[in-house]
């Protein structure tokens, strides 16, 4: 099962790669034709810039944590339970 997910996936990101090539050539053909709006040329390098490229500041951020107090026993408890969690879904995890 786990190889019929990562065969998709690596078709998906083949066909993004066509896609991204012909959105760059189209910005090249937009940024070199004189008759193109100076407007829409803005818009443009703005989009490559900052959606495709990822120099978008972020827009929302997303943080989670917990504090508590803990004896040594509900620690070794939280180490078990993840130990096993991690056996459980195939990931191997070293706890030092």
């Amino acid at each position: 099962m786990r190889g019929e997910r990562d065969e998709h996936y690596v078709q998906l990101s083949e066909e993004i790669k066509k896609l991204t090539m012909k959105a760059v050539n189209t910005y090249h053909q937009l940024f070199d034709t004189p008759s193109v709006d100076d407007k829409l040329k803005k818009e443009t390098a703005d989009t490559v810039m900052l959606d495709i490229a990822g120099m978008r500041a972020p827009t929302k951020v997303d943080t989670k944590s917990l504090h508590m107090h803990a004896t040594i026993e509900e620690i070794e408890d939280f180490k078990r339970r993840g130990l096993a969690a991690a056996q459980e879904s195939g990931v191997l995890i070293e706890v030092n």
